[in-house]
């Protein structure tokens, strides 16, 4: 299972601040937190670069898996993971069966 720094997403959140929060978790030794892949979906530089800019607006390319995206009954989170196709970059999102992400994290 992979692990991850989850950030709150609050409207507006960017991919900046994503990394931000992480490097500020980091320096807190906060640990990382292990999440359950839903699904990954494969999305375009431009689709990539508009999710990073707002993470916290819901996105028609994952729209039909917020539902799903909730804990397991062991408490891992179920996460919809964005990868660009043109890079390593990657946002996981957790949505806990709303239509806008609540937590995310970021990897490159």
């Amino acid at each position: 299972m992979p692990f991850c720094h989850f950030s709150r997403v609050y409207k507006g959140t960017s991919w900046a601040d994503l990394k931000a929060n992480e490097q500020l978790q980091l320096s807190r030794k906060c640990k990382k937190m292990e999440y359950a892949e839903l699904i990954s979906i494969l999305v375009d530089q431009e689709e990539f670069d508009l999710i990073c800019n707002d993470v916290s607006s819901a996105r028609s390319c994952y729209q039909k898996y917020t539902h799903q995206s909730i804990a397991t009954l062991d408490g891992k989170w179920k996460c919809i993971i964005i990868k660009n196709q043109h890079s390593k970059q990657k946002i996981i999102l957790y949505t806990a069966g709303r239509l806008y992400p609540l937590y995310a994290a970021v990897s490159e």
